[in-house]
């Protein structure tokens, strides 16, 4: 009896034991129950943000695509503003260069035109040398002349009574004239002189070949020096008014220039502040496309003021090429300035000169100037150049803008088929095997595993229906911008790792509670 009781108390002592065994147990699988309700409330919450998410992103992208379609029609009305544009421009260059063809024309004409003034001056100053020397020797003559009639009418008035076997005192003063005025030729002289009447004549001729005097032929020198003077002069005259009309056209091929400039500024201006324009709007389509591309709702606003920032340091950097040319185009014309005053300025010691020889440095002037203007306009093609690569950078962003649209639609496309294939799944599955499936820790226990629902019943272990699925990284707060995947890839939706496989399973899931 006694062995019999102590066997019944040993007995109610296992089943106690047994029993307080099995109660803890069942606390245990009550508490992993509640935490399994609790994760779950917690992914099905995650899978709605994720819904919510997806869609405010389809519906961003309609507007993207209203938006691109927009800035498409804005890029392509730049695109045909910018075409008379650059026509315009072509046409002020092929301007410019006849100008400065013409001008370069003019100038050698003018150079000419003073070479010849010059060599007509030299002949000029020759000339007035030779007829200063011929004055002087007309002067030399005449007195020589005076000098010698006095001496013949002192000889002619003596007497001429010839003593006998002599000569007379008359005939004696002769030949002491003829042997002092005449170097050679006494004799001829002397027989010339004989006779008194006809041979005063021939005398005053030989006197005057003798002395190198031409006295007859100073009327035509004086002659051809008045009509030399006269054309020189008339030829000044008429340089001078080339001079001026040259200055003229200068002046208004100047001012029509400067009114080109102008108004190839202002529609530079304007077309600078639609590039602008676009560029803003661009950043703006930019900045919403990237913030969209980002799953998280709260991390999406990061990336926004990356391209204003790029725009106003673009903008600013131009402004100061803009002023650093500016400088240098005032520093060139204040150098050329200088230049022209210290060509006009007189030298030291100089003599004075007419009008049209204090203007020797229009022409340079003028070629300077059309130096300046030439420099603006490469300045303004260079402009008109840069403008075009911004509007080929705009082009590109949307293209590269469409790609991106382009490629969010095929995974969506995809996502779209993937979570169509997964229904398909779940509905030719058995609903114990379901079941079996979702109250399985392995299969949605870890809190970063995920799998497709669509397991195939009988393969592998019981306590994995999802063997051999990719395990998804953990949950993060702010994921970075979607990358293209690869063709076939499936995108996670917003939510954690593995969003994509639980909103699958949560499709799965509503599936088996339609059935069931």
């Amino acid at each position: 009896m006694l062995e019999q009781r102590d066997k019944e108390g040993r007995a109610r002592d296992a089943l106690a034991a047994e029993i307080r065994a099995l109660k803890e147990q069942l606390a245990d699988a009550a508490a992993a129950a509640e935490k399994l309700r609790s994760e779950v409330a917690a992914r099905d919450a995650a899978i709605t943000e994720g819904q919510g998410s997806l869609a405010a992103a389809q519906r961003h992208a309609k507007d993207l695509e209203t938006h691109k379609f927009v800035l498409t029609h804005r890029v392509d009305q730049l695109q045909k503003s910018l075409e008379p544009q650059e026509g315009a421009a072509a046409a002020a260059r092929a301007q410019i260069a006849a100008q400065e063809r013409e001008l370069l024309a003019s100038h050698s004409a003018l150079l000419a035109a003073r070479r010849a003034a010059g060599e007509k001056e030299v002949a000029l100053r020759a000339l007035k040398g030779e007829a200063w020397g011929l004055k002087q020797l007309v002067a030399r003559q005449r007195q020589l002349l005076d000098a010698f009639a006095g001496e013949l009418f002192q000889a002619v008035s003596q007497s001429d009574e010839r003593p006998p076997g002599g000569k007379s005192e008359r005939a004696k003063s002769l030949e002491a004239l003829v042997a002092k005025y005449c170097s050679s030729g006494t004799k001829q002289l002397g027989g010339a002189l004989a006779e008194p009447g006809r041979a005063r004549g021939r005398v005053r001729e030989r006197l005057d070949l003798d002395m190198g005097a031409a006295p007859q032929t100073s009327a035509e020198v004086e002659g051809e020096l008045a009509r030399h003077n006269r054309l020189a002069e008339a030829r000044g005259d008429a340089l001078e008014r080339r001079l001026e009309q040259v200055r003229v056209e200068a002046r208004r091929r100047q001012t029509l220039g400067l009114q080109q400039n102008a108004q190839l500024l202002a529609e530079l201006g304007h077309l600078a502040r639609g590039h602008r324009e676009t560029a803003r709007a661009l950043g703006a389509a930019l900045a919403q496309l990237a913030a969209a591309r980002r799953p998280g709702a709260g991390a999406g606003g990061c990336g926004v003021a990356h391209f204003p920032q790029q725009q106003q340091q673009q903008q600013q950097q131009q402004q100061q090429q803009q002023q650093q040319q500016q400088q240098q185009q005032q520093q060139q014309q204040q150098q050329q300035q200088q230049q022209q005053q210290q060509r006009l300025r007189p030298r030291p010691g100089s003599p004075p000169t007419a009008g049209r020889l204090a203007s020797a440095g229009v022409g340079k002037a003028a070629a300077a100037m059309v130096g300046v203007e030439h420099a603006r306009v490469l300045d303004l093609e260079g402009q008109l150049r840069h403008a075009a690569v911004a509007a080929a950078e705009q082009a590109a962003r949307i293209e590269g803008l469409e790609a991106l649209l382009v490629r969010r639609q095929e995974q969506q496309q995809q996502q779209q088929q993937g979570e169509e294939e997964d229904k398909e799944g779940g509905l030719s599955g058995s609903d114990e095997e379901g079941g079996a499936a979702w109250g399985n820790p392995a299969v949605i226990g870890g809190g970063g595993e995920g799998a497709r629902g669509g397991a195939t019943p009988g393969r592998g272990h019981p306590g994995s229906a999802v063997a051999g699925a990719p395990r998804a990284p953990a949950r993060r707060a702010a994921s970075p911008p979607a990358k293209a995947l690869a063709p076939g890839a499936r995108p996670a939706t917003a939510g954690g790792g593995g969003g994509g496989m639980h909103a699958q399973l949560r499709a799965q899931v509503e599936a088996w509670r339609g059935r069931g």
